[in-house]
């Protein structure tokens, strides 16, 4: 979409404030991000999409579209891009009882509306991030007044929202994925590329000018997407984060309008903070599988692609543990068409992919670090955790503490043991 088409939409938004301003502007507002991004794609990579036209049982539908190429020449090997707009003549009772609508206001049905964009790019190239976002807008009510309840963001409680969905059997339908997945964005790295930690600051910069243009806490935001995206059992994130946020309404002290010009902003600006990654990368460092695939030796500590699709391993294991809920093939749409699992694999100290483990999939201060002095805070971590005795140490302190924590309490949860137990990072 043309910079001058983005800025029209933008301006339904900024323009005649004493309009009402509901629903349908927001949903012209997410189809021309969707068709924004999808035409970035395009552009960028060459390859066109397929798209699946779907309807929902009641009201409305959707439009998933989806890119499928070939690892060893095109860019992207999976993405897809998905704009949802469905619509119900009411709730199931435990949902309402969640949102507080009292059963006066019942009555007569709780129609709602559930919309928003979504998107996961697998590219080809290990040195190109994975990359994934969501943007959404969930509206009901009384038939009196349908928009009585709306925000941005998933649920207060999106576990038990979810489940009282599941009571009336609304399994596949896209009402789940609205109701469960928080908004926002994050990106996954898989290789230690020159220049990759000056644009993962840029990444976050750039996320932080969009929080600050529209009276948003950065902070808060960041923290709850690095807390979100952790794999507590690996004792890692799924990457360098981002910012989620979850339920922003009329109680953030901003106008229907206001967010969702926060949120319009985050959508446009995706291709300016994703055009880094895609063409610099891609450009500078050039790849090619097949050569890499003839000279593998068996050593993941030289072979990029090897442990791109290691950490992609990992990137499913997040989705099928953490992430729940929603339309069967949306949820496959993000998944990338390749991936491996390697029992019980630590990387070599000091390799490449010891890097991004012990330091990119760890929380870090972005937007204070500066980009000239990467080696040193990459190498400062790692000097922390090649500690072995230290680490030795303190991961048998780490289970004599949850052994002591289980003997005490009832609830304590039971870790995984799908994988290695986790350590404290020193």
């Amino acid at each position: 979409m043309s910079s001058r088409k983005a800025a029209a939409v933008l301006g339904v938004i900024s323009n005649d404030t004493h309009a009402a301003f509901g629903a349908d502007d927001i949903e012209f507002g997410l189809q021309n991000i969707q068709d924004h991004i999808c035409n970035f794609l395009i552009e960028h990579s060459s390859q066109d999409y397929t798209e699946d036209k779907y309807e929902y049982k009641i009201r409305g539908g959707g439009r998933t579209r989806v890119w499928e190429g070939d690892a060893s020449k095109d860019v992207l090997e999976k993405a897809g891009v998905n704009f949802s707009s469905i619509g119900g003549d009411t709730l199931p009772a435990a949902t309402q009882a969640q949102i507080k609508i009292s059963p006066e206001e019942a009555s007569d049905g709780v129609p709602f509306k559930a919309m928003g964009v979504s998107l996961v790019i697998h590219p080809s190239n290990p040195h190109i991030p994975t990359i994934h976002m969501n943007i959404r807008y969930f509206e009901c009510g009384p038939p009196s007044q349908p928009d009585r309840y709306w925000w941005f963001g998933g649920g207060e409680s999106p576990q038990r929202f979810i489940h009282s969905l599941l009571d009336d059997r609304i399994v596949n339908s896209p009402t789940a994925n609205w109701l469960i997945w928080i908004t926002g964005i994050d990106l996954t790295p898989y290789w230690p590329t020159p220049g990759l930690f000056g644009r993962v600051i840029n990444f976050h910069k750039k996320l932080k000018e969009i929080c600050v243009r529209h009276n948003q806490p950065y902070d808060k935001y960041k923290a709850t997407c690095d807390e979100y995206f952790t794999i507590p059992h690996r004792n890692e994130m799924r990457g360098v984060g981002g910012i989620f946020f979850d339920h922003l309404n009329e109680e953030s002290g901003m106008s229907r309008r206001d967010l969702f010009a926060f949120i319009s902003d985050l959508g446009f600006t995706f291709t300016s903070i994703y055009r880094p990654f895609i063409d610099e990368d891609r450009r500078s460092l050039p790849y090619n599988p097949a050569t890499l695939k003839k000279n593998f030796t068996g050593n993941i500590e030289e072979n990029e692609r090897e442990w791109q699709l290691i950490r992609r391993g990992r990137y499913v294991e997040f989705n099928l543990t953490y992430d729940r809920g929603g339309r069967t093939e949306s949820i496959l749409m993000s998944l990338p068409t390749v991936a491996k699992w390697k029992y019980n694999y630590i990387p070599k100290k000091g390799s490449a992919p010891e890097i991004i483990n012990s330091f990119y999939l760890q929380p870090q201060p972005w937007v204070d670090y500066a980009p000239e002095n990467a080696h040193l805070y990459e190498k400062a971590h790692m000097k922390g955790n090649s500690q072995g005795g230290s680490t030795l140490f303190f991961g048998v302190l780490a289970i004599s503490a949850y052994i002591l924590t289980l003997a005490f309490s009832d609830s304590a949860p039971i870790p995984s043991l799908d994988g290695p137990l986790p350590i404290i990072q020193l």
